[in-house]
């Protein structure tokens, strides 16, 4: 089988054969490629999309706490208050005018402590002496209607009066409930009315002097939107996302999205007791993006899905790309062979022709070199051939034109120590006629040294003719000197 397939390879021609290897070489890589880039660049865009989210999440969770801290405070406060604290520790048994003035009095406190809160929804107080004080109707207002009602006596027999008597003082946040099964309000159900769900805060506030008295209740409530106005980002108005705040029991508390959701979310997140974490969770058939955090004062948790696809909408074009592309390089690569093939032919011929030319004896050829390719190279690499040979053929010639020029020089040479003999003789004479002994002595040793210099054409020569050299080199340097030194020669005289 693998012989038959060689046999069959062999048969093809040179441009089938580099065809087959661009396409196979060319466009596999490019699959590759296209494919791990998809799936970095998803993984990359996930892990943003999850950091951005947990940022998204936790900074929610700051302005929704940052509310809350508000009405610990607040309620802290009010446990101080001296005008509340008069009002709940009255010298008699109110009457029934003092009741309805109290109960408008302890409205005015807690106004001045909570109504600059938003957000809040109602706040009311629980006593033992007064009605139930706070978002009741104002007599002192035409037409004035209370926004909630908290009954009196169905309010004692409530969780919420049953978990602030527990907490003994302390601020209690009771997720959210349904208002006609708290206060077992049946009449309610037939009713449309604005708050059938809340959470709220309730507090006892210690300010009886009275041991055998009840102390007051503080109940703050919220309607579940005091969390959509808080946790509001375009991350969360993407198609498919989800924003859910549970209670420590995994009760829904706010819910904003696919409801459904929720509980295959909470099923689906196993380490939710951490205090912030993140997963990627398929959840209805759906690959979807959670992150959570945890409310310091509540101990609630918001939770946050978003479908996959809201951020890897854009990358989902790209296997078509790829497709597309690599079609299209398909069409290229054939084309660049079908190219390439011709100019291989055209540039094998180009220097087949070239060196035909050099056998013949013709040089200095010089084929082209514009192309920086393999063609290119060979192109160049012949030139500088036909140059060195060219070059060693002139190198020759001049090597002869130089020797004869050498010999020329060489009589030069012979010539023209006798012509400086002359004219340093014909001077020694012009110093004779003139009286000047000195000169002539001069001349005389300055031509004894020139005669050994060029006589002497070896490298060696005897002690005494270097020893006379040396005395007319010493005499013309006292001369330049002045007498300004003097040279003692010592010598074994067997030298």
């Amino acid at each position: 089988m693998i012989a038959a397939v060689r046999t069959q390879l062999a048969r093809l021609s040179l441009r089938s054969k580099l065809v087959g290897l661009y396409l196979l070489f060319g466009i596999l890589p490019v699959m590759l490629l296209a494919g791990a880039f998809y799936q970095l660049s998803l993984n990359i865009l996930l892990e943003k999309a999850t950091e951005n989210l947990q940022a998204i999440t936790a900074k929610n969770n700051e302005l929704v706490e940052s509310q809350l801290k508000r009405i610990d405070e607040a309620a802290l406060m009010l446990t101080v208050d001296q005008e509340l604290h008069s009002l709940m520790n009255p010298a008699l048994p109110p009457g029934n005018l003092e009741i309805l003035h109290g109960s408008r009095e302890i409205k005015r406190i807690l106004d001045r402590y909570f109504m600059g809160i938003s957000g809040i929804f109602a706040c009311h107080m629980y006593t033992d002496c007064y009605m139930m004080a706070g978002n009741i109707a104002d007599p002192a207002i035409p037409n004035s209607v209370p926004s909630m009602y908290v009954p009196y006596e169905e309010f004692a027999q409530s969780d919420l009066y049953r978990a602030a008597r527990e907490a003994g003082g302390k601020l209690v946040w009771y997720p959210t409930y349904e208002y006609e099964s708290m206060y077992d309000l049946e009449e309610y159900r037939n009713i449309d009315y604005n708050y059938p769900y809340l959470f709220s805060a309730v507090k006892q506030i210690n300010c009886l002097d009275d041991s055998s008295r009840e102390e007051p209740i503080l109940i703050v409530s919220f309607l579940p939107e005091f969390f959509g106005g808080i946790v509001r980002d375009e991350a969360l108005e993407a198609d498919g996302a989800s924003c859910f705040i549970v209670s420590q029991d995994q009760g829904m508390i706010y819910a904003q999205g696919d409801r459904e959701l929720a509980g295959e979310l909470l099923s689906a997140i196993s380490d939710l007791d951490s205090k912030s974490g993140n997963a990627r969770l398929r959840l209805n058939d759906q690959e979807y993006l959670v992150v959570y955090d945890t409310l310091t004062y509540t101990g609630w948790k918001q939770l946050v899905a978003v479908p996959n696809h809201a951020y890897t909408g854009s990358l989902s074009a790209l296997p078509g790309m790829a497709l597309a592309a690599s079609a299209l390089l398909a069409v290229i690569l054939t084309v660049l062979v079908c190219v390439t093939t011709s100019n291989i032919i055209r540039n094998l011929k180009m220097v087949i022709a070239g060196m035909a030319r050099l056998g013949d004896g013709e040089f200095m050829i010089h084929l082209p070199e514009a192309k920086n390719d393999e063609f290119g190279f060979l192109a160049r690499r012949f030139n500088e051939m036909d140059e060195r040979i060219h070059a060693l053929i002139v190198e020759n010639y001049e090597i002869k034109l130089r020797e004869k020029e050498a010999q020329i020089m060489a009589l030069n040479l012979q010539l023209n120590p006798h012509f400086l003999y002359n004219t340093l003789s014909t001077i020694s004479w012009m110093a004779v006629d003139a009286g000047q002994s000195d000169i002539v002595e001069a001349i005389s040793h300055l031509s004894n040294m020139l005669q050994q210099s060029f006589r002497n054409k070896c490298d060696t020569c005897t002690v005494e003719e270097d020893l006379n050299w040396l005395r007319d080199y010493l005499y013309i340097m006292n001369l330049r000197f002045e007498n300004r030194f003097t040279v003692d020669i010592r010598m074994d005289p067997g030298l």
